[in-house]
Parts: structure tokens; sequence; C-alpha cells
């Protein structure tokens, strides 16, 4: 389920729960409301890369948007006779660390809009489909939610400072937390 607090006509709020089945399904809003995705971050603990690429890739690319897989190194679910995209058709980083990876951070960059969700899903298809997983999603447009965007973007550029990832994983989480920063600097 999703929790979206909506203004009610007295000026007070009230929360309103929708469904959210997976972060699919917030690839699919924006899709519906006519945004082009540009840019797609997930941060995960475990990665299936098998489930991703026969199920959620085709989704993800055919939005048109730069994709990027972030997760924990020991944690890596393939099999050898797999579709092998990673690092042709999407971004994949794996980071070796002292402590587990453990975040679940899904970015969808629009031209219009940004959404961020946070949540306890693993990319993959327990964590997407099978599992009742819970997410607090922060879609771009009011002052509140452009605050929290923003210091998730914070977060991003700090974490790209603190893991070692690749070049171009690591420009790509840099620039995906700068440009969400930037919401926060235009809703101050």
């Amino acid at each position: 389920r999703r929790l979206r607090v909506d203004a009610v006509s007295d000026g007070s709020r009230t929360p309103v729960i929708d469904r959210i089945a997976s972060p699919l399904t917030l690839v699919a809003d924006h899709l519906t409301e006519g945004d082009d995705l540009t840019r797609i971050l997930l941060l995960t603990y475990t990665f299936d890369v098998n489930y991703f690429e026969r199920v959620a890739l085709s989704l993800l690319k055919g939005t048109g948007a730069a994709v990027c897989v972030v997760a924990d190194a020991q944690q890596l679910e393939f099999d050898v006779f797999g579709p092998g995209l990673a690092g042709r058709s999407y971004g994949v980083g794996q980071v070796h660390h002292h402590n587990p990876f453990h975040p679940k951070l899904v970015v969808l960059q629009g031209t219009t809009s940004t959404t961020v969700a946070v949540g306890s899903a693993n990319v993959s298809m327990a964590g997407w489909h099978a599992s009742e997983e819970i997410w607090s999603v922060f879609h771009g447009g009011s002052p509140e939610t452009d605050r929290v965007i923003a210091d998730a973007g914070e977060w991003l550029v700090h974490l790209a400072d603190d893991i070692v990832l690749g070049k171009r994983v690591r420009d790509f989480v840099v620039e995906t937390g700068q440009q969400l920063q930037r919401r926060g600097d235009e809703a101050d």
C-alpha cells in the first residue's frame, strides 16, 4: 500500500492509502501521467539479476530512461544462462563493504516529476511481487516532499563517497543525487 497525504478543502491534511504492488507500479504511474522518465536508480541489498532482466527491465527500458542498480556484492543472485544484460542495457554497481549494503531506494526522475520511494523490498521476485513489503513514497511537487527528495539526494552524494563503485555507476549515483538536491533548492 502507498500512503498519500492529500489536502482537504478546510486546509487540513488527510492520509489516503493506495495500493502499490511493487516499484513497477510507480513506473506505470509516471507513464500513465504522460511523464517521460529520464533516470531510474535502484538501491538494494539482494539483487536477483534473472528476475530483473526477465521481468522488470523491459518495462524500465521501455520508458527510455537510463537505468542503474546498486547492490551488495555478496547478494547478487544470477543464473549463468540468464540474459546477461548487466553493464550493457543498464548499469550495475556491486558494493564491496565491511558491512552489508542494505538500503532499498527507488528514484524515478522524469521530465516533469520526480518520485523517491524508500522501502523494505529487495529487487527480486519475492521483494517486488510475492512478499508483503512497505514503501514510503514521495512525489515531488510540494515543499514538504521536495525537501525529503532533496535530502535523499544529499544522502546519495555522500553515499558515493563512502562506498567503492566503478566510475560510471558512481557518476550516475552522484548525478542523480545532485539532481534531487536541486529540487529542494527550487522549493526553498
